[in-house]
């Protein structure tokens, strides 16, 4: 019954079935790009509809870590990400800066959600479609990845409509 599917671990086609009844069932399927810094695709980000999230920095630059290729459909913030932690040792539950594009793919996915609430007789593709449509070009701060980070970073106002920042920008 899930709307959205989060695949921001390792994947194999063991996962195939799944996919395919999935997006069947009318899910989209976002999944992380890895963190290799390699230009190779996980199975996930091989699969025809699935969208494959590489990580960006503050400055929209190709995160050191993130997998690249021309694979990637869209790329997300993936460095510095403050999040809930649990420190094993101590049993200590804390927050922590970290990162990965496990967490620019959970980014994806909220983008998503939020379009998808404005547009809910869509179908994935529509969603999926729309958001690599208004992503933010990257390309100039990333010369050597031309072509390898997807459509650009997530910009989840520009997909929802807001193309003259009829909101404001801070507040």
């Amino acid at each position: 019954g899930a709307d959205i599917i989060n695949c921001s671990w390792g994947s194999s086609s063991y996962l195939n079935a799944a996919v395919s009844s999935a997006q069947s069932a009318g899910a989209l399927i976002v999944t992380a790009a890895g963190n290799d810094n390699e230009d190779v695709a996980p199975y996930l980000g091989t699969r025809s509809g699935v969208m494959a999230v590489a990580a960006t920095d503050a400055s929209d630059a190709k995160a050191s870590f993130s997998n690249f290729g021309s694979w990637v459909e869209i790329s997300a913030p993936g460095v510095a990400m403050y999040t809930t932690a649990y420190v094993f040792d101590t049993e200590e539950r804390t927050y922590a800066s970290v990162q990965g594009t496990s967490f620019s793919s959970p980014l994806a996915c909220g983008a998503a959600a939020l379009l998808w609430s404005g547009h809910p007789t869509w179908p994935w593709q529509n969603i999926h479609s729309a958001l690599e449509g208004a992503a933010d070009n990257i390309d100039a701060e990333n010369p050597g990845f031309v072509g390898m980070l997807g459509s650009g970073r997530v910009n989840v106002q520009k997909a929802l409509g807001d193309n003259v920042q009829q909101y404001p920008d801070e507040y």
